[in-house]
């Protein structure tokens, strides 16, 4: 069980590991281009990047320049699109692949005066947004908007998946920023160093998997030991307290059972233990018992015993 859960992790790991990330691009890459009437301006900071790329009719909306427009085309999952906000009328339209045209207003809430007459009030930030776009090349084309005066690129941002880092690979390209362009060296480098701590990622986690895998086979190939079984000797002469052989003697020319010379005697004064009809009281030894280790002597002597 457990080497089937690592297998499958180990298995997990080692498939395609994909990261995601944005990448801003300024008005000014060359990623955009632009067609028709353009100029830049500067709006001392209200813009992203210092400056923006403007289509500004004036008074005649009919003059050249009406039909200019700008085209991104990138390869990624979602796409935004930043401008500052003015104290007047301000729109432009985008309009990615083929969508209907949406028409983005750039004019700040709050008291509006005449056109032209000041720059933007509200720092750039993000106005507009698609996402769930299929990983794929698409195409956004800023236009003007109808009976509009300017159009505005300021700065856009796409969502780009990075290519797959397999199982011994170290190495992977950064997505581009679109099939016409690149992206600004500052995105460029975020890619690599994105691909890379995804590559660096992966292989940590494929060697610590190895390791474990590694770890698990030895502790099962190693035999299982048991105790050893350890005979206990055991040894009379230990045991405490130890009672020393004693001879025990009958009478006088007496056998008792077995062959073994005992002395005792019956409550009737017999010394035959054995004898018919009656029952052996018990022995009592010739001397004390003694504990073990100690010695007892007994002078014997040559006459009868002291029971007749």
């Amino acid at each position: 069980m457990q080497l089937a859960l690592l297998a499958t992790l180990f298995l997990s790991l080692s498939g395609a590991v994909h990261g995601v990330y944005n990448i801003t691009v300024d008005n000014t890459d060359t990623s955009i281009v632009y067609t028709g009437f353009w100029g830049v301006i500067s709006l001392g900071g209200y813009d992203y990047g210092g400056t923006q790329n403007l289509v500004d009719l004036g008074d005649n909306l009919d003059k050249p320049g009406a039909d200019s427009n700008a085209t991104f085309i990138f390869t990624g999952i979602a796409i935004y699109y930043m401008a500052p906000l003015w104290p007047y009328r301000v729109e432009t339209v985008v309009t990615l692949d083929n969508e209907p045209p949406v028409v983005i207003n750039m004019t700040a809430p709050g008291q509006l005066v005449p056109i032209g007459t000041t720059g933007a009030t509200v720092v750039s930030s993000v106005l507009w947004g698609r996402t769930g776009l299929t990983n794929t090349q698409h195409k956004l084309v800023m236009s003007l908007a109808e009976g509009g005066r300017y159009i505005v690129v300021d700065a856009l941002i796409y969502t780009a998946v990075a290519p797959a880092v397999t199982t011994g690979s170290a190495s992977r390209s950064s997505a581009s920023a679109s099939s016409t362009g690149s992206t600004s060296s500052t995105d460029k480098r975020i890619a690599a160093l994105i691909a890379v701590a995804i590559t660096m990622g992966s292989l940590f986690g494929l060697t610590l998997v190895a390791i474990i895998i590694v770890l698990v086979l030895r502790a099962r190939q190693q035999p299982k030991s048991s105790p050893d079984f350890v005979p206990v000797t055991v040894d009379n002469s230990t045991i405490s307290p130890f009672l020393p052989d004693v001879v025990l003697i009958s009478g006088p020319g007496r056998q008792t059972d077995k062959g073994m010379r005992m002395y005792g005697h019956s409550s009737s004064g017999s010394n035959t233990i054995n004898g018919a009809g009656e029952h052996p009281s018990p022995s009592v030894p010739l001397f004390p018992i003694r504990p073990h280790g100690e010695t007892a002597s007994v002078a014997m002597s040559a006459g009868p015993p002291p029971y007749q």
